[in-house]
């Protein structure tokens, strides 16, 4: 059998443990005559990756400057040795899912923390992980993973069968499996470092899962109850948050922090095994290494009880919740002053070894069956189609609320719960909504203005997408069908939005809404997103809060604003979902003044500036109805003149910031959803 295993993305340093993971597996399986091993690797990782694999495997180097590069290589070195299996060991947007492929395809998920913890990532990383794991899980012939939670947990999201997901153990490394470092490697590693003689030992990277700073808030508190314990800190610290480096600092100031960063891999074993215990805070693992390597050398683990980890650590680490300082701290104590046999601990770690990985995942590799599909995206599964929850605030809009709430109860989704909040209408709104009891929830009554409407809806609201939709507003058909289907396509998405018509009082299409693909810079100088056609999960919601009502006018625009400054993922669907309706009467487009002061307050807030081309489309609307700021001190008779020439000015200078970039200049702005200059 022939194996061509991508390595194409693994990097020795930043790639986590997954890189062992590759080398232990790949060794393993190069042992057995019958195969023939094959590895493809890239400029970055060549030198430190294909040292540490054996002689007996074939390493091709990937030439090229970028990822795109080097999967059109792959390719062709696929082409090349015609495999019967080509192995990825973290899913890629780049892999290889061809229907006539003249081999078949295996991939590892390692877990999905991208879904359980977004926020831990960048948008466009998020993005990715949601087209390529649902790729992986759609196309591969088969998929593995680290470990029966990991697998229980793809197979739930994704909605499909456990047999066709293989658990494939990683090991503790072999220095680890040969048992714990002799006293004299110890000594060497304390001395070189300056240890103290007992210490407590964390080996992590500084990511946000990894739960360093309640570690450290717990260890404070074993501190004021009289118990120090000296903690060593092993892992890169370039991914930590400022916060976090400035509480390891004033910890190393205090005399009981030591952070190490990057130590090779026998240092490592000398400070685990001489440690007097190692702490694992990690609020996600799917599996969690140095708990299996710790128990190897009979070293006691106090750790997370989150995910894989009590199925690596057993009855024989001691287990906190990692999101509670006082149980990380009750634990810990007890681990610092009671440690377990190591011979019950080295039994339990025992369980984990490569040889018997390879033999399971090379099992996996004989009996699947190629499935010869053709590529496609596995969506997330979700028992009960999710409940969407939209709210129309409305104040004497009667003459469009009926069509407005047609729109909404007509749509061919039928999970949809339904709240209109009316300010105390005089005019036919009230009767109109008593036609409609029973049908949704409606009240009347005097309010805060259309921003406390919104909100008082989404308290009431239990859906996990959010909408609302204005009452002179339109959903089209199908609209809320396409964001649910979406939404399971790409599940870490925190906003997506679609096309929109603009529409007239006899709803007549105007134009359509200039929406574009969302880029973060162009979205800072126009909105680009319509609000009757944006859709918004609970989760953002949770994590940013409701709309501000200090705004009046473009509270939409300082929403959208407030998602993106906090790493929300926005992605735009180029479907038409809804229509706006433009008229004189628009808010945004009778109280021009009033928008402009609103986006220019939301810029301030959430960028520290604001951007060019909202100055610019000030200075236009300012020239043309002569209300500029500077009015009361120049005459009206100036205040033309004045303001085109610091457009003149401003634009020149845009020009020049812009071109740096390699950006063209926008063409309009846009506030709320009305355009201030054409």
């Amino acid at each position: 059998m022939v194996i061509y295993f991508s390595a194409r993305i693994l990097q020795a340093h930043s790639s986590g443990g997954i890189v062992g993971y590759f080398l232990g597996l790949a060794g393993a399986l190069a042992r057995n005559p019958g195969l023939s091993i094959h590895v493809g690797l890239t400029p970055l990782n060549f030198q430190e990756i294909g040292a540490s694999l054996p002689d007996n495997v074939a390493r091709h180097y990937l030439p090229g400057p970028k990822n795109t590069t080097w999967a059109a290589n792959e390719r062709r070195a696929i082409e090349q040795i015609r495999p019967d299996w080509v192995v990825y060991w973290y899913p890629d947007k780049l892999d290889i899912y061809d229907a006539d492929r003249a081999f078949k395809v295996a991939s590892c998920l390692p877990d999905l923390q991208h879904l359980a913890y977004p926020y831990f990532f960048e948008s466009a990383e998020r993005s990715r992980r949601d087209f390529a794991f649902g790729t992986a899980i759609g196309s591969a012939d088969l998929v593995f993973t680290l470990s029966k939670f990991a697998r229980q947990d793809v197979a739930r999201t994704y909605g499909c069968d456990e047999r066709r997901i293989k658990v494939v153990y990683p090991s503790p490394s072999p220095q680890f499996l040969s048992g714990s470092a002799s006293p004299e490697a110890i000594a060497r590693a304390k001395k070189k470092f300056g240890l103290p003689p007992r210490y407590a030992i964390f080996p992590s990277n500084f990511w946000p899962h990894k739960n360093h700073k309640k570690l450290l808030d717990a260890l404070l508190r074993v501190r004021r109850r009289g118990v120090a314990i000296p903690l060593v800190l092993v892992g890169s610290a370039s991914s930590a948050e400022r916060a976090l480096i400035e509480q390891l600092e004033r910890a190393k100031c205090e005399g009981w922090l030591w952070m190490l960063r990057y130590v090779e891999d026998e240092e490592l074993h000398a400070l685990v095994s001489g440690a007097a215990c190692l702490l694992f805070p990690s609020l996600f693992e799917g599996f969690g290494i140095p708990v299996a390597e710790a128990l190897a050398v009979g070293v006691p683990v106090a750790c997370s009880s989150a995910c894989s980890l009590p199925e690596v650590g057993g009855d024989t680490a001691r287990y906190f919740d990692p999101q509670e300082v006082e149980s990380i701290a009750r634990v810990v104590e007890h681990a610092w002053k009671n440690a377990p046999a190591a011979s019950k601990a080295q039994a339990q770690s025992c369980r984990f070894n490569y040889l018997d990985s390879a033999a399971e995942l090379l099992d996996g590799l004989r009996e699947t069956p190629a499935r010869r599909e053709a590529p496609r995206l596995r969506e997330i599964a979700v028992l009960e189609p999710p409940l969407v929850s939209i709210v129309t605030p409305s104040y004497q809009q009667g003459r469009f609320l009926r069509q407005c709430i047609e729109s909404v109860l007509t749509q061919d989704y039928r999970q949809i719960e339904y709240f209109v909040l009316d300010g105390g209408s005089t005019d036919e709104s009230r009767e109109i909504l008593k036609s409609y009891d029973g049908r949704f929830f409606w009240k009347s009554e005097p309010d805060g203005g259309q921003t406390s409407a919104i909100n008082s809806g989404l308290h009431l609201a239990k859906g996990s997408i959010l909408a609302f939709l204005n009452s002179d507003d339109l959903l089209l058909p199908g609209a809320v069908s396409t964001i649910v289907a979406e939404w399971r396509r790409q599940p870490s998405v925190d906003l997506f939005y679609g096309r929109a018509n603009y529409i007239d009082e006899h709803g007549d299409i105007i134009r359509e809404y200039d929406t574009r693909e969302f880029q973060l810079e162009e979205f800072k100088g126009r909105c680009i997103i319509c609000q009757p056609a944006a859709f918004w999960c609970r989760r953002i919601m949770d994590r940013v809060g409701l709309f501000d009502e200090d705004f009046e006018t473009a509270m939409d625009y300082e929403y959208w604003q407030r998602i993106a400054a906090n790493k929300g993922l926005i992605v735009r669907i180029d479907k038409l979902l809804s229509c706006s309706r433009e008229y004189s009467a628009t808010k945004t487009k009778s109280q021009r003044g009033k928008a402009y002061k609103d986006v220019f307050k939301s810029q301030w807030r959430h960028w520290g500036n604001v951007h060019p081309e909202w100055w610019m489309g000030f200075l236009d609307y300012s020239k043309n109805e002569r209300r500029a700021l500077w009015s009361a001190f120049v005459p009206a008779s100036k205040c033309g003149e004045l303001s085109y020439f610091l457009s003149r000015f401003l634009r020149r200078r845009s020009f020049k910031f812009e071109s740096r970039k390699g950006r063209r200049r926008l063409k309009g702005t846009y506030a709320g959803r009305v355009p201030f200059y054409r």
